[in-house]
């Protein structure tokens, strides 16, 4: 058996590039909280009262909240596809960048 060397464990600086990067911190229970938080908001516990006045029933009303978390739904895989094909740390900056390029 041959023994390993020490120089294939090591990465020299040179091999890197010199652009900087944010580091990928976000765990999965922290990325889905803080999806959950952006989407959900504070105005779910208000907006309620509002819906039910302008739709008139109560029926119409959970109509109007199932479309609109449908709609939500679709947002949330559209961001998921974005965030499996751009692999760059950056969200929405990130996929601005590589879908237009730099912007004056």
């Amino acid at each position: 058996m041959a023994e390993k060397s020490d120089k294939s464990d090591k990465v020299s600086i040179e091999s890197h590039s010199s652009a900087v990067q944010l580091k990928k911190q976000l765990g999965l229970w922290n990325g889905v909280a803080m999806i959950v938080g952006i989407i959900v908001g504070s105005g779910i516990f208000v907006s309620p009262k509002g819906v039910l006045l302008e739709a008139g029933s109560v029926g119409s009303c959970l109509l109007v909240w199932a479309i609109a978390g449908a709609l939500c739904g679709v947002g949330a895989m559209c961001y998921a596809e974005l965030g499996t094909c751009i692999t760059a740390s950056g969200a929405d900056y990130s996929y601005i960048m590589n879908s237009y390029g730099n912007l004056p």
